[in-house]
């Protein structure tokens, strides 16, 4: 995809932030070159500044910010911005799921950054502040509304169902074609949907802190489509092959129904 300005900018807020959280924690981020010595730590941050970049530079509100920690190899807590709602999502294995609203957004201190700032990751110009943010009163995060998959709400890919990956699929699910997928993953831990399929191969940054927050809810699974089992983060390859995420109960039926109807995950994104 798209490399803008933001995902630089976001990158380096990002790393700096959390180096302060956990300094002894390894770092894989999408916007940076891929440091191996992170496959001799134990913890490591696992970042994508902008989940859906395409999304951010068309113009639609489909974007994330994704946080995922991972120790040996299990995301333990995470966190998802939705900047176009001011909606912040963080929660963890054991930790539950909870969702802030911002009632007004981060704001930055200077608005026209010269090329030096932007090139210093110490410059004042990233410093920002957010003015308030509050619990939502408004959802029980975590429920699942069925168990059967008739009718169940699936969120889905813009790209992969503009490419026709989920025709037909109309006829058995309440189909949610939306951007990003570790929106779609915060989506998911606010009730927002009931399952995920994707069809495409994702990357550990796409997909480490929605699978932090997903396992935050009882009885909820995030696997690989291809090998059928959760994804084992910080690996020297870092892509896996689909995905799908849900209620236990509701992933073993969408199983089932690929299985039943010769739908198999895609090796490329073509």
């Amino acid at each position: 995809g798209p490399l803008t300005t933001a995902d630089l900018i976001a990158n380096r807020i990002l790393r700096r932030e959390l180096g302060k959280i956990d300094e002894g924690a390894g770092w894989l981020s999408e916007e940076n070159h891929d440091n191996l010595d992170r496959l001799g730590m134990r913890r490591i941050w696992i970042v994508d500044p902008i989940d859906g970049t395409r999304e951010f530079v068309e113009g639609l509100p489909e974007f994330s910010i994704s946080v995922g920690l991972v120790d040996n190899g299990v995301p333990v807590l995470g966190g998802i911005a939705l900047p176009a709602v001011n909606r912040l999502v963080v929660g963890g294995p054991g930790l539950g799921v909870r969702r802030f609203e911002y009632r007004t957004p981060p704001q930055f201190e200077n608005t026209r950054p010269s090329p030096e700032e932007m090139e210093d990751p110490q410059s004042a110009w990233l410093d920002y502040r957010v003015e308030e943010y509050v619990e939502s009163e408004h959802a029980l995060l975590g429920r699942t509304r069925a168990f059967q998959l008739k009718g169940t709400r699936l969120l889905v890919s813009r790209s992969e169902h503009r490419a026709g990956l989920f025709e037909g699929f109309e006829d058995d699910f309440e189909l949610i074609p939306t951007g990003s997928v570790a929106r779609k993953l915060a989506l998911l831990a606010c009730d927002e949907g009931d399952l995920i399929v994707s069809l495409r191969p994702k990357n550990e940054w796409d997909t480490c802190g929605g699978t932090a927050l997903v396992h935050g809810i009882n009885d909820s699974r995030v696997i690989e489509l291809l090998e059928r089992r959760p994804v084992v983060y910080n690996q020297r390859v870092t892509t896996s092959i689909g995905m799908v995420a849900g209620n236990s109960h509701l992933v073993r039926q969408v199983l089932d129904y690929l299985d039943r109807n010769d739908i198999q995950p895609r090796h490329s994104y073509d």
